[in-house]
């Protein structure tokens, strides 16, 4: 019998941390689950993992504009979960979380099992590969009580991923592939048209989001799939989907039934997620001005896993 302390703060992490738990054949668990929008797919997915929980706690902190705030928020709420409840392992996806940190610090005894959080961890310049925290990030690391960064990957027992063929935040003898869809039949005939949102107010300039609205506009696009921490839709003339507590994943391969769909996007994980034998689809990349590391890494990563490329003019 084995036990686990599970630590999710996205309903893809829930959905991802499923699989894991089958795999680690774990048969008694807990459950936190952190979350800054409360979204319906957050409950939706909270709720089919709590069914089966021993305990489990659904802990919303709307976002304040002082970060620091929202980490102790959370702290407070988290209460009993940041003594050592004995379990065998912890799960996590979220590494770089100072809260989660600091009670996977907590559970000395338990192995430490990690999976995928979206391309975080095979992105060579991103945060879950970098040694520590600096500056204020620092300072905020020896408040909650948290650890290195890299110390923290050096407990981590065994890692999950969806990107097997990548290098992660853990040697390969460490990592475990992982199917993030449940198997289907492959589709024959051409489906709608998705464009895929994210929050594009944090990582593009005005300009930017104005030409890429102008761009998807000359597209013929069925369905907006908003993101839950967009704002606001991009005016591009397409029907926002209706994703009924779904995760975008689930939601577009289950109303497209036998028809493939085409995913058109940024860098949003469903388009990384997919695999090609599911889906067509197109990544759009930004040339002029300076890239990022970042940026051409996740570029790389698309082509990778069979998204075409597009420049958006």
């Amino acid at each position: 019998m084995t036990s686990a302390l599970v630590l999710c703060r996205t309903p893809s992490q829930a959905n991802l941390v499923d699989r894991v738990l089958r795999h680690e054949r774990v048969d008694s668990f807990d459950l936190l689950y952190f979350t800054h929008q409360a979204s319906p797919e957050d409950r939706r997915y909270f709720s089919l993992l709590a069914q089966r929980a021993r305990q489990a706690k659904f802990i919303h902190v709307p976002p304040s504009r002082r970060d620091i705030l929202n980490h102790i928020r959370f702290r407070v709420h988290a209460g009993a979960f940041m003594c050592d409840l004995r379990r065998d392992i912890v799960v996590l996806a979220s590494i770089d979380c100072y809260v989660f940190n600091a009670i996977a610090k907590r559970q000395a005894g338990a192995q430490l099992v990690t999976f995928d959080d979206g391309l975080a961890n095979i992105v060579a310049s991103g945060a879950y590969r970098r040694a520590g925290y600096e500056g204020r990030e620092e300072a905020y690391r020896r408040l909650f009580g948290a650890s290195r960064l890299d110390e923290l990957r050096n407990r981590i027992a065994r890692h999950y991923t969806i990107f097997p063929n990548f290098e992660n935040i853990v040697p390969r003898d460490r990592l475990r592939p992982i199917d993030p869809l449940p198997d289907g039949a492959l589709p024959q005939v051409q489906g709608p048209v998705f464009f895929i949102g994210q929050p594009f107010h944090e990582f593009l300039t005005p300009e930017r989001i104005a030409r890429l609205s102008a761009f998807l506009r000359k597209r013929q696009i069925d369905f907006y799939v908003r993101h839950p921490r967009e704002r606001q839709s991009l005016d591009i003339g397409a029907r926002e989907f209706d994703k009924q507590g779904l995760i975008a994943e689930d939601a577009i391969l289950q109303s497209c039934g036998d028809a493939r769909p085409e995913i058109i996007g940024l860098t949003s994980t469903v388009l990384f997620s997919l695999p090609p034998q599911r889906a067509t689809k197109t990544m759009l990349v930004f040339r002029d001005g300076e890239s990022s590391r970042e940026a051409e890494e996740a570029e790389a990563i698309g082509r990778a896993v069979g998204c075409s490329i597009c420049v958006t003019p």
